[in-house]
């Protein structure tokens, strides 16, 4: 038996604006918010449910890593979770049996006075009570910084051990003797070790594996976490349960500096677990059981991250994070020696202001209690910091107790100005610098304003000091003017002044802030100069370099441009690329009479009708023209535009191509009227109109610098013949280098094929010859002219990119599984459950991992509400009225063959003998006018329905689009998918159903693949996917599994175990929404094919 403790040590320096005391909105953290945002997507959240894959690569288990690991959290990150993400917040609360504090805002500890050593203890200790209930065994100390002052105050503060490196120890004494440990050389580090102090008190030290740690942080030791287990195990020389093997990183490794690290984390604690000769003990308790029988002697004022001990904060010792050739860090002296004078004058204007009530260095430690938790706005803040004087001073007076506050602030700001971040990288430019400047800008601003001294002036002097490395930024004193002093009420004068009212400067900054910075975020925070370019600039076409080609894109129920799944899931991408802040613009063609109205008649036939709607209502018709030469004619092809405006503010045009126009034939004024109608010829000239004239249009617009030309199926693939007319020369290569395009179709038949002869009617001879060249064979093939001429070819899952390797015999084809626009999806009652345990999921998609935190009975009334809402539409349409009680399955997508909708009724009477009375189906779907047997199924759907009766209810919801899909992927409390194996490319109405807590009972093809946690999220039907499906295989054994799930399993969990039916609810939620949504497919496109960064900028 022996003993392993993961320590991770989650930190974020304090990012919050000083004035609007929100963390504002950080281009270089794209596409998220800000750092502290899009590390808790990558690191923070994903190790609350960190994912374990079994050999077959789907999800085995899930692991809540902090349950396993010790851990720190940095108090000020902690605080911006409880306040941004209360989900995590509570996982991190309820994991933290192992969890040990931290010094509060992470500043160099040897550095620090004797006041802040005290402070940055006692409230590192204090907000660790108040998140985990409990007091602090261990403490972490930034950067592992460590002197004998440092230690004496942590052991008089309670606090019983501490983690530091190898090389921070520079003796130990055995039995009596002393031995050094240079470097940690020779240092046993399984084994604790006692620390005496000068004031006779002790502490102990707990020394990490150097050479793990190590490996773990920078080398490959995460990229499998069995390997990562053995490193671990076999390090352990000496077996027993007196020792304790430590490996201590940041906690960021896992999943942030490490995609995925938090999997390896997970499967190394997994393999643990299992383990019956190893324990995971929490660090203090293992203290307490095996004290420390040897002593040492630490290095004075050393650290874990600069070889030069402490130098690295305040001398250009040579550690910094790279830079250009030339560069130094000669500022951080005077950097420090600037913070160094401001917190004198601070000081003693606090002193001045607190001193006639208590004793003020008492009170600054108590305000934690003030400090500890984020409120919502400045009001907030100030009505509970006059509670906090109430309960400590007693009656006290508001404009006394203003100032107070003010005080207590300033001393906050000056404490924050020392994070240690600020000194850490390579130039006084960086964002780490500039917040830290922020802090002492803002410290001084108070001070000032208490004392009627000018503060700022003298900061300003004294940063000058610091010079930087770049002539943009010069030294501190401009970096500061130029990004900071705007925000103050000196404007960069130097002169604070005092308040008419005496001082107040706390009620004063609530007055011109509104109570929580609306005005800051309304006026692009802060009025900050780049900030409203930027907001100019993304409206210019010139500004955007993805364009997205679609045949159809569905984006309202009111604007019928789509069919099914490819529209929809086109609108959806663009919804979250305008969330999302991607420069992009998409294309696709106006189809005035839609793709049509469906309507069942008695005999249960389709009848199809045009869809009758007025464009100019919606959209905005721009005078723009471009010309194409088909069928022997010239045809003009106007456009209409739509604009997505996204969570963010950022806005996605959407261009719609039209050729209803007086100047054109009627013929050609026909070729847009109908999506996916007419015969081969009009499909031609309608995916001619789309990939010439789409590009020709973006030309006229002044879309100039599109980089990246990314086609949603192989429809416009002829955009690629117009770039190659535009270069105007024969070089492939640059085409491609131009071109993505995503496949959605596993199936060759599938795919649109020209002979040469109809595009010889159609275009220009010239045009064959190059296709002939570039192509080859009788005819094209869009989804052949789309992969030759393509940088990047992705299917839309995983078994999908198998399939098209296998189909196309192109290797290289990878695979972006698609997903669903969340806030789009969502129902109601769910949103409004989701706004309130987990506030920010609609730009953080992720975020919905948390699901698994809400309440069961509140999960079960939003499900309810959905539900009703569903059954009310079914009554409304077809006048049947279902019973809410009995378990509703779901089947609606468009009616195709190879979707088996009619696969659930391949044995009625089995059927009934299960489920009678118990079961009921809601239906709805569209064929295309030419499937004839895809009409059959509707046919017979209809007449089982008839047979059925009441026996087993069935109903058709006739003309599916968004509006119904909406209600019945939300309302139904089952989703079937039944396809034909391999042809379901990915499927997106099982992704919409687990945004509302539903569960998906599908054949395993397509994303399901990826997302059946079998008995957890769903079940899946039929046997495992094999190689050779493509080919065939026995569906009858789909139908068996189908009925057994239903009878065994389904069916007496719905009805009989209604706590774990709600359990699988949030899984379902937890695990796939917060994967399969169109925010982390738009990510996937950004890092894999666009190379976009922040708004293309």
């Amino acid at each position: 038996m022996f003993n392993i403790a993961v320590h991770g040590h989650f930190y974020q320096p304090p990012r919050e604006d000083p004035w609007s005391n929100t963390v504002l909105k950080d281009p270089t953290a794209f596409p998220a918010h800000d750092w502290n945002q899009r590390i808790t997507n990558e690191c923070y959240r994903p190790n609350c449910a960190a994912k374990v894959l079994g050999p077959d690569g789907r999800i085995a288990s899930v692991v809540n890593n902090y349950s396993h690991m010790s851990f720190n959290f940095g108090p000020t990150l902690h605080r911006w979770i409880e306040k941004e993400d209360p989900a995590l917040d509570q996982t991190i609360r309820e994991s933290g049996t192992k969890a040990v504090a931290q010094c509060y805002s992470h500043m160099i500890m040897p550095l620090a006075s004797a006041e802040d050593k005290k402070t940055q203890t006692i409230w590192g200790i204090r907000d660790f009570e108040y998140r985990f209930k409990r007091s602090p065994k261990g403490m972490w100390l930034p950067e592992t910084a460590v002197n004998t002052d440092v230690l004496e105050v942590l052991s008089e503060n309670g606090i019983t051990f501490t983690i530091l490196a190898p090389s921070q120890c520079e003796a130990v004494i055995v039995g009596g003797t002393r031995m050094e440990t240079p470097d940690g050389k020779g240092l046993d580090v399984t084994m604790p070790y006692l620390c005496r102090l000068p004031s006779g008190r002790t502490i102990t030290i707990v020394f990490y594996h150097e050479g793990l740690t190590h490996d773990i942080a920078f080398g490959k030791l995460l990229e499998n976490g069995d390997r990562f287990r053995d490193a671990l195990v076999g390090a352990v020389k000496t077996r027993s349960e007196d020792r304790l093997l430590v490996v201590a990183t940041d906690g960021e490794t896992y999943g942030h500096h490490h995609k995925f690290g938090e999997m390896a984390l997970a499967r190394l604690f997994e393999r643990l677990d299992a383990d019956p000769d190893v324990r995971l003990p929490d660090i203090g308790t293992f203290l307490e059981e095996h004290p420390a029988k040897f002593e040492c002697i630490i290095k004075e004022n050393s650290s874990w991250s600069c070889v030069h001990g402490i130098e690295r904060w305040r001398s250009d010792c040579g550690c910094s994070t790279g830079g250009r050739s030339g560069w130094n860090q000669a500022w951080r002296k005077p950097l420090r020696e600037a913070f160094d004078r401001l917190a004198v004058r601070v000081d003693g204007i606090f002193s001045e202001t607190v001193s006639p009530y208590c004793d003020p260095w008492e009170l600054r430690n108590l305000s934690i209690e003030y400090f500890r938790s984020a409120n919502r706005n400045n009001k907030e803040e100030y009505e509970k910091g006059l509670e906090f004087l109430s309960k400590h001073l007693g009656n006290i007076g508001e404009k006394e107790g203003a100032s107070i506050l003010s005080a207590l602030e300033a001393e906050r700001m000056r404490m924050f100005m020392y994070t240690s971040c600020g000194w850490f990288f390579n130039d006084i430019s960086g964002v780490e610098t500039k917040q830290v400047v922020s802090f002492a800008v803002r410290a001084a601003e108070l001070a000032g304003s208490l004392s009627g001294r000018d503060i700022i002036s003298d900061l300003l002097i004294n940063l000058e000091k610091a010079k930087g490395n770049t002539k943009g930024y010069p030294n501190a004193k401009v970096m500061a003017e130029r990004e900071i002093m705007y925000k103050t009420r000196c404007s960069g004068n130097g002169s604070n002044g005092k308040h008419a009212n005496g001082g107040t400067s706390l009620v004063s900054d609530l007055e011109s802030t509104g109570f929580g910075g609306e005005k800051m975020t309304d006026m692009n925070y802060g009025g900050n100069l780049a900030q409203s370019i930027l907001s100019t600039l993304e409206r210019d076409p010139a500004f955007r370099n993805v364009a997205y080609f679609s045949m159809e894109i569905g984006l309202t129920p009111e604007i019928p441009t789509y069919s099914g799944g490819l529209g929809i899931l086109a609108g959806d991408i663009l919804k979250s690329a305008a969330d999302l802040g991607v420069p992009m613009v998409g294309i696709t063609l106006l189809y005035k009479k839609g793709y049509f109205a469906q309507k069942i008649n008695e005999e249960g036939r389709q009848i199809e009708r045009p869809v009758d709607w007025d464009p100019s209502k919606l959209l905005t018709f721009l005078p723009n023209r471009v010309s194409i030469t088909m069928n022997h004619r010239e045809v003009k092809v106007g456009v209409w535009t739509y604009t997505i405006i996204g969570n963010s503010g950022h806005p996605v045009p959407i261009l719609f191509l039209d050729t209803d126009l007086p100047e054109n034939a009627p013929e050609d004024r026909a070729l847009t009227d109908e999506l996916y109608g007419g015969d081969n010829r009009y499909r031609l000239c309608q995916e001619l109109i789309l990939g010439i004239g789409g590009l020709r249009i973006l030309r006229d617009l002044g879309y100039r610098n599109v980089k990246t030309f990314h086609l949603n199926e192989g429809h416009a693939g002829f955009i690629t013949l117009e770039l190659l007319r535009e270069q105007g020369y024969s070089d492939l290569q640059k085409i491609r280098n131009q071109v993505v395009f995503t496949t959605h179709t596993p199936v060759e038949a599938g795919h649109d094929f020209f002979s040469y002869d109809l595009i010889n009617e159609v275009i220009d001879s010239t045009f064959i010859e190059k296709l002939k060249n570039t192509v080859g064979g009788c005819g094209l093939s869009m989804t052949d002219l789309a992969l030759k001429f393509s940088r990047y070819v992705n299917g839309v899952s995983k078994k999908h990119a198998e399939v098209s390797r296998a189909m196309f015999s192109n290797d290289s084809i990878d695979w972006v599984t698609n997903g669903v626009h969340s806030t789009t999806w969502t129902c109601e009652s769910f949103a409004a459950l989701y706004d309130k345990y987990i506030p920010g999921w609609r730009s953080n998609t992720s975020r919905l991992m948390q699901a698994v935190q809400i309440p069961n009975d509140e999960i079960w009334e939003a499900h309810m509400t959905a539900k009703l809402k569903l059954l009310d539409m079914v009554f409304e349409k077809t006048g049947k009225k279902l019973d809410p009680d009995i378990l509703t399955i779901g089947f609606a997508r468009r009616a195709a063959t190879y979707k088996r909708a009619d696969l659930v009724f391949t044995d009625i009477k089995r059927l009934l003998e299960i489920g009678a009375g118990r079961i009921q189906f809601i239906f709805s779907g569209k064929a295309h006018p030419h499937d004839e047997p895809g009409k059959d199924i509707l046919q017979k759907i209809h007449k089982i329905s008839k047979e059925l009766g009441k026996e087993m209810p069935v109903v058709f919801i006739e003309n599916y689009n968004i509006e119904p899909a909406k209600l019945i992927t939300s309302g139904v409390d089952l989703w079937l998918n039944t396809p034909v194996r391999p042809r379901e490319a990915s499927g997106t109405s099982g992704m919409k159903c687990v945004h509302n807590g539903i569960m998906n009972f599908s054949v395993l093809d397509g994303w399901w693949i990826e997302g059946c946690l079998e008995g957890h999220t769903g079940w899946a039907i039929g046997p495992e996917p094999r190689p050779d499906d493509m080919k065939g295989y026995d569906e009858s054994l789909d139908a068996e599994d189908l009925y057994r799930k239903l009878q065994i399993k389904i069916l007496p969990l719905y009805y009989n175990n209604r706590p774990r039916w709600i359990r699988m609810m949030k899984l379902a939620i937890s695990i796939n929404a917060s994967y399969f949504n169109t925010h982390r497919v738009v990510r996937e496109y950004c890092e894999k094919a666009y190379g976009t960064v922040f708004r293309g900028l």
